[in-house]
Order: structure tokens, then sequence, then C-alpha cells
């Protein structure tokens, strides 16, 4: 199956290429062990441009007030659900569900 990947970063005027391995991330980097190192090391071909590109293209970024626009939006164009994702590969992320929803929910 093809990598989409790539494309949808282009289409968002996002143009990198990472590796598909990296060394010195165990196992990869997107399940990665030391998250820390993952982050540092695709700082060699993300730059904070694309960062913020991406957040603002792809998620939903911002102040409380930006987010719950955000969310209306996209209940606008027909979602049902939002998924939350935190950074990070194996914690649980209960800072940030309280967080958003007392920011966002209320």
């Amino acid at each position: 199956m093809p990598d989409a990947g790539p494309a949808t970063l282009e289409r968002a005027d996002i143009h990198v290429r990472v590796p598909q391995r990296v060394d010195g991330v165990y196992p990869d980097l997107i399940h990665a062990e030391d998250w820390t190192a993952a982050v540092d090391r695709c700082g060699e071909w993300i730059s904070d441009r694309d960062a913020l590109t991406y957040a603002r293209e792809f998620c939903l970024f911002g102040t409380a007030d930006e987010v719950r626009a955000g969310i209306a939006r996209a209940a606008d164009a027909g979602a049902t659900r939002v998924l939350l994702q935190h950074v990070g590969s194996y914690d649980l992320p209960y800072e940030m569900m309280d967080s958003f929803s007392e920011a966002c929910m209320s």
C-alpha cells in the first residue's frame, strides 16, 4: 500500500522526507519509547514552520476559543466525533483530557 503521508503534507505546502528508519529511536518515530529524543531527531527534517503549518492545517490548534470554533466547523461539515491525541507514546493523557474538557467543553 503506498504511503499517502507525503502527498497529504505536500498539499499543505510541507515538503519533507523523513527516512523510514531513524537510528537512535526505538521502535519507530510514531511509537518512540523516548518521545523527547524522537522529537529532537525529527528536527533534522521538520522545521518549526512545517510543524506549525501541520498543526494549523490538520489539527484543532490554538486558544480555547479557536479550538471550539474548529470543533464547530468540523460539526458543520458532518463530523460526529473528535479524536484527542496527545504528544507522547506511553503516558496516559489524563492531564490533556482534563485541560481540554475544562477549557473547551464547558
